[in-house]
C-alpha cells in the first residue's frame, strides 16, 4: 500500500552524482592520457607508497606487498575509476549503490595509505546521494537533512578548491 511519489530532493542529488562521476572518471582517464609508463605498465604503486609526500600509517606495509598484488591494485583502480564510475549515474538505484561502495572502498584504502585524507573524505561524502531513492515512500527523517547538508558543503568545497 505504499505510494511512490517523485522525491523533490532527487533533483539536487543528480548534479552531485554527476560531479562525482566526472571526478572519478577523469581521475582514471588522466592517468592514461598522461602516457606515464608506470600507469600504463601497471607499476605505479611500486613507486607511489615510497615517494608520496606524506605517507599514511600503512604506506610502508603496502610498499612491501608483492609486485603482482600492486599491479592488480592499479588495474582495480582503473576499473573502479573509469568503467565503474558510470554506475554512479545509472538510473537504477542498485547500480548506483554498487558504484558508490566501490568508490568508498577505493577512497578508504587511499586514506589508510596516503596523505590526501580531506580530499578523500569529501569524495566519500559525495557518494551519499547514490544511496538515495529517487522516489519517496515515507516522510524524510532529520538524519537525511544532515546528510544532504554535508553533500552540499562537500560540493561547494570541491568547487572552491577545484
Amino acid at each position: 500500500n505504499y505510494i511512490r511519489k517523485p522525491n523533490g530532493n532527487s533533483i539536487g542529488a543528480w548534479p552531485v552524482r554527476f560531479l562525482l562521476f566526472k571526478l572519478m572518471f577523469m581521475s582514471g582517464v588522466v592517468k592514461i592520457q598522461a602516457n606515464c609508463p608506470t600507469w600504463l605498465n601497471l607499476t605505479a604503486l611500486e613507486y607511489h607508497f615510497a615517494t608520496q609526500c606524506l605517507p599514511g600509517p600503512l604506506a610502508w606495509h603496502a610498499q612491501q606487498l608483492h609486485p603482482f598484488f600492486l599491479r592488480l591494485s592499479v588495474a582495480a583502480t582503473f576499473v573502479i575509476e573509469i568503467p565503474a564510475a558510470f554506475l554512479l549515474i545509472a538510473p537504477i538505484r542498485s547500480f548506483r549503490i554498487v558504484g558508490a561502495w566501490l568508490q568508498i572502498m577505493l577512497q578508504a584504502v587511499i586514506i589508510l595509505t596516503g596523505s590526501y585524507n580531506f580530499f578523500n573524505l569529501l569524495t566519500i561524502v559525495m557518494c551519499l546521494p547514490c544511496f538515495e531513492d529517487d522516489a519517496k515512500v515515507t516522510t524524510s527523517r532529520p538524519a537525511t537533512k544532515i546528510f544532504k547538508t554535508g553533500q552540499y558543503i562537500a560540493c561547494l568545497l570541491y568547487l572552491v578548491w577545484a
